[in-house]
């Protein structure tokens, strides 16, 4: 078994769509018992039987299992690192969608509401300050603006927090995520291959009710993990 690397010839001729424009179409080089051609770097690889013949003028190069591990494992940590930085990126998208009415809430002066409407929920005789000021702008009682103030808060603050959580276990699972030197397609296969179910769809009408849904392990996708785990 040999490892070749090449880019698409021409489906007719055979010439590489790098020399000359295709005729039919741009295709695999016909190799024989080619296996599972991966695209790595604007190259495919795949391995082949012996009894090809590399043609590096055609852009058809023979390489090393070690040539080959080392491309996989710059790919691999390349992509882990791209996903971590996703993840921090799509949280705060998402935060921003989700908590921008809320913004006043992360504040100082928001938490410091949110102790007066607290305390005087727990004692009506406490100093309201401004939770009392607000409640008369808005035409309600003292105690309906702090049970407001306070359920507003704590709905913030659980949200905010699942949302954190759901970020750290991504950016867990790719950091956690270590290069096993054995086996470097295995390691490609975990991080692009594995998968798991985040929910069902509930019965009815469509489709795809009552399917599970299925996403990749390492993968981000924030917003659908946030739609299922809500």
């Amino acid at each position: 078994m040999k490892i070749f690397k090449f880019l698409s010839v021409d489906a007719a001729t055979g010439v590489s769509v790098e020399i000359e424009k295709p005729q039919e179409g741009p295709s695999k080089p016909n190799l024989s018992g080619m296996g599972t051609v991966y695209y790595f770097g604007g190259w495919m690889y795949a391995e082949v039987d012996d009894s090809n013949t590399a043609d590096p003028g055609n852009y058809i190069h023979e390489i090393t299992q070690g040539e080959y591990d080392g491309v996989i494992r710059a790919e691999f940590d390349s992509m882990k690192a791209e996903r971590i930085a996703e993840a921090y990126a799509q949280e705060k998208d998402l935060r921003g969608a989700l908590f921008g009415k809320y913004g006043e809430s992360a504040t100082g002066a928001g938490i410091y509401k949110y102790d007066l409407a607290k305390a005087y929920v727990a004692d009506n005789t406490a100093d309201a300050g401004i939770v009392a000021t607000e409640a008369t702008a808005r035409g309600l009682t003292t105690l309906q603006m702090a049970n407001k103030i306070v359920t507003n808060h704590e709905s913030f603050r659980t949200k905010e927090a699942k949302l954190a959580g759901l970020r750290g276990k991504i950016v867990d699972r790719l950091e956690g995520l270590t290069w096993n030197a054995s086996d470097a397609m295995a390691n490609w296969t975990e991080l692009t291959g594995r998968t798991e179910t985040i929910g069902t769809r509930p019965e009815g009408d469509l489709p795809e009710s009552g399917e599970d849904v299925v996403i990749g392990y390492y993968s981000v996708s924030l917003g659908q993990r946030w739609e299922w785990l809500s």
